[in-house]
C-alpha cells in the first residue's frame, strides 16, 4: 500500500468534524444526538487509525522545526 500524506489524513478528519458541527448546531435534540453518535463512530472507524498514522508525521515536522531553530541559534 502507498503512504498516505498528512494532508489527506487531516482533511478526512476535518470533513467529519465540520459535518459534526453543522449537524450539532441545529436546534433539534435528535440532530445533536445524531451528530454525537456520528462523531463517536467515525472516531472508532476512521479517526483513531488516521490520527495514529498522522502522529509520527507531525512529530517529524515539529522535530525539524526545533532542530532548525537550534541550528540558527534561536
Amino acid at each position: 500500500s502507498s503512504p498516505i500524506s498528512l494532508s489527506e489524513l487531516l482533511s478526512d478528519i476535518y470533513t467529519d468534524l465540520k459535518d459534526f458541527l453543522l449537524l450539532y448546531s441545529k436546534e433539534s435534540l435528535s440532530a445533536k444526538e445524531n451528530a454525537v453518535a456520528s462523531a463517536y463512530y467515525n472516531f472508532y472507524d476512521n479517526w483513531g487509525m488516521r490520527l495514529a498514522l498522522a502522529l509520527p508525521q507531525i512529530h517529524l515536522l515539529q522535530s525539524k522545526v526545533v532542530l532548525d531553530d537550534s541550528a540558527n541559534g534561536e
